[in-house]
């Protein structure tokens, strides 16, 4: 026992320290303004400013007595600090009875430091094994002075590792699920994996329970699965979700991916999700994915399966009308990158497949009245069949330099067929007859000649160095007509969807601007608040070349005297392009008369303008228009933008309007979406999300998220509406965190 004082007094039974008294017993400190030591019973009494830390806690009180035998005693009027929890207790008397353990009498518990906390823990008694658990009994919880929820006894975690337990009780409230209290319970069975379970109950519904499921199979895989069943009392039936989603590594290289998605029934979606936009489209998708890369190539085998349901609005309310299922049997895929031919100047690659298919589609009888579900859909067409597909490619490189690239391409597509559609129109009309389809294809493309000039710009905080390019560019391409009929092709994905004949010329010309930039900055430098502008850079730049021309002609030149970093890499942050398509086989664009009649049809494509600015990979600005040169009008424009401002705000936003040649034909159209967040220091931050339709007047989407944080808790509160088509949904949100403990307040009202 080691002891620091200002005074002393020393007796044969006790000794008495005084004036900031610092004693260390064992593997406790004892800080206080006085200390009295007994001799014979080996316990010191501590008065006045006392203070007791050890391992994982520290304890300041008016009194304590403390037994150094044994390292355990009182301490009265405590107010302390847990270490491990992050977290502040408060008690009439706290008693320390083993090495990490304290047993509390009516205290309070929490992570705030306000007076008044936020959100607290009342207990008459408890017992805190710290690093571990803490077994509370008469358990009040509090937000402010208001009492919200009390229970006789709780376990509570009061650790950083994972602690299985029963979590706090949340509680929920929808218009279609009623009003729920959710008991959450913590299993960390593994050192890899966890699992939360959940014994809900639904005051319109009934019970459900469901389960969250994290593992990792290995250092570098990661898995997440999740089931939630109800016992539907007003159906009368159960009803349920399950999800999976795993990324995995396996040996030899192998990438596994899946996602699985399964639900009981079309409804369940509209009834229970809360998720507006998973709510809005009832559909599953599920895939299962294995790829292997090594070399040049790569080996896929590939399982998918997508079901959705497709609704009508009767007079009353949607209706299930019918139900499609693709299911894409096992596909191997085998892909070669465009590798060198030997010593040749020819490159090859490639790509081909065996796939299966099966499409079912279920529909409701003829003359069906009432509401549906699935199990009154009748099975209208069955179908299966096979593909098998190979697509090789040859590239030939005539010119590669910097004014100049010319390339000839060659290839050939045969895709063969188990089964033909002999009425696309109709999914009826499947029939086992084999069809083979056979594409040749060719082209030329041309970047060139290129007219570019490197710019000097030393004084330019944003970048050394500038390039220019003028690219003019041109490909054409060819194809022949099939030997076949391309609508008996079945359209599964991109494979299938090939049109027929092809000769176009694809032409334009492009401006590029290169700058060198930092490959990685801590402290990146926007070209808004660069501290020397390009322009002027340029100006003094030039003239310091020509004095230094004037000097002397041994001078080096400019480009040799700016030392560039290694770190620096080319980077195009201006780009302009206009372009068109020229077709000798085919008409591009409809020429209508003042009346909307078709006056003729023209062989090119109206033209393009794209202009993208890029000034960092944190904003950036893209503008397109489509002018309809055959008519004379501007049919498309549209301008997108992301900006990140300090502090976390940013804005993003895209405006898009059509104006068709016929509007007859193609309605007119304008839209606005923008998604933008402020920030007032750490504790406020307030989204947006408004897709506008400016052509209709209405917002067809709008969504707001206010989110307050304190140093204990926090409160996002949120408004979310969408108008989809026969399903409109708005929600309303407050959830509330409390550190330490997550999510305790879950309302969340929809309709």
């Amino acid at each position: 026992m080691q002891v620091s004082f200002s005074g002393f007094e020393d007796t044969a039974e006790r000794a008495r320290f005084f004036g900031d008294v610092d004693m260390e017993v064992q593997d406790a400190r004892v800080l206080a303004d006085e200390i009295v030591y007994d001799k014979s019973s080996r316990v010191v009494e501590a008065r006045g400013n006392v203070v007791l830390s050890f391992q994982g806690a520290v304890l300041s009180g008016t009194r304590l007595e403390y037994r150094t035998v044994d390292d355990t005693g009182t301490i009265e009027n405590v107010v302390g600090y847990l270490e491990q929890d992050e977290a502040i207790l408060r008690a009439q008397r706290i008693e320390r009875i083993g090495p990490r353990r304290l047993r509390v009498h009516h205290g309070v518990f929490t992570t705030c430091t306000q007076p008044t906390p936020y959100w607290s823990f009342r207990i008459s008694r408890g017992t805190f094994d710290l690093g571990q658990y803490a077994y509370l009994r008469g358990v009040g919880f509090r937000a402010g002075r208001v009492p919200l929820f009390y229970t006789p006894y709780l376990i509570w975690p009061i650790k950083t590792d994972r602690a299985s337990g029963l979590l706090f009780p949340e509680f929920h409230s929808s218009d279609k699920l009623g009003q729920t209290l959710s008991l959450p319970v913590y299993w960390a069975f593994a050192d890899s994996a966890d699992v939360t379970f959940l014994i809900d109950y639904h005051s319109r519904v009934g019970p459900a329970l469901g389960a969250d499921l994290v593992w990792l199979p290995t250092w570098n895989g990661h898995a997440r699965g999740a089931a939630y069943w109800i016992n539907d009392q007003v159906r009368r039936e159960t009803r349920y979700r399950l999800d999976w989603e795993q990324r995995q590594d396996l040996p030899h290289e192998i990438r596994l991916t899946a996602d699985i998605e399964e639900i009981s029934d079309f409804d369940y979606t509209i009834d229970y999700e809360t998720d507006l936009e998973r709510a809005a489209i009832p559909q599953t998708r599920s895939t299962i994915d294995l790829t292997r890369h090594w070399s040049w190539y790569s080996l896929s085998l590939r399982a998918a399966r997508y079901e959705q349901f497709f609704v009508s609005q009767t007079a009353f309310e949607p209706r299930l009308d019918s139900q499609v299922v693709n299911q894409q049997l096992p596909e191997l895929e085998l892909r070669g990158r465009s590798q060198r031919l030997g010593r040749s100047p020819i490159y090859f690659s490639f790509q081909s497949s065996v796939a299966g298919f099966q499409k079912k589609r279920l529909a409701l009888p003829e003359g069906f009245i009432g509401r549906a579900d699935e199990d009154d859909l009748v099975v209208e067409a069955d179908d299966g069949w096979f593909r098998v597909d190979f697509a090789p490619q040859f590239q030939l490189p005539i010119v590669r330099t910097a004014s100049l690239d010319m390339q000839l391409e060659a290839g050939w597509r045969g895709t063969w067929y188990s089964a033909r559609d002999t009425d696309p129109t109709s999914s009826q009309q499947i029939v086992s007859e084999s069809l083979m389809r056979s594409l040749w294809n060719a082209g030329l493309s041309i970047a060139g000649p290129r007219l570019q000039r490197i710019y000097q710009t030393p004084k330019w905080q944003f970048s050394p160095k500038l390039k220019h390019v003028i690219e003019p560019f041109v490909s054409y391409s060819w194809r022949p007509e099939s030997d076949i009929d391309a609508t008996e092709v079945i359209v599964s994905d991109e494979i299938d969807n090939i049109p027929g004949e092809l000769s176009d010329l694809f032409y334009g010309i492009r401006q590029r601007l290169f700058v060198l930039r930092p490959a990685a900055s801590d402290k990146p430098m926007n070209l808004a608040t660069a501290r020397e502008s390009s322009f002027d850079a340029l100006e003094e730049a030039a003239a310091q070349a020509r004095q230094r021309e004037l000097a002397s002609a041994d001078e080096p030149a400019l480009e040799d005297a700016i030392e560039i970093s290694e770190s620096l890499n080319p980077t195009e942050i201006l780009s302009f392009e206009l372009s068109q398509r020229h077709s000798f086989v085919r008409p591009l664009s409809t020429l209508y008369d003042p009346s909307g009649s078709v006056a003729g049809e023209r062989d090119y494509s109206p033209l393009t303008a794209r202009l993208r600015f890029h000034p960092t990979h944190q904003n950036s600005v893209d503008v397109s228009y489509v002018f309809d040169a055959a008519n004379g009008k501007l049919t498309e424009s549209s301008v997108s933008t992301m900006m990140m401002f300090p502090r976390g705000a940013f804005f993003r936003g895209s405006w898009f309007k059509r104006n068709p040649a016929n509007p007859a034909l193609l309605n007119a159209s304008s839209f606005l979406r923008s998604t933008w967040g402020v920030a007032a220091g750490r504790r406020f931050r307030f989204e947006a999300s408004i897709d506008y339709d400016i052509e209709a007047g209405q917002l067809d989407h709008q969504a707001y998220q206010l989110t307050y944080n304190t140093q204990c808790c926090s409160f996002r509160l949120g408004y979310d509406q969408r108008d989809f088509v026969d399903n409109s949904r708005q929600e309303w949100l407050l959830v509330i965190s409390l550190q330490g403990i997550g999510e305790v307040l879950d309302l969340k009202k929809s309709e």
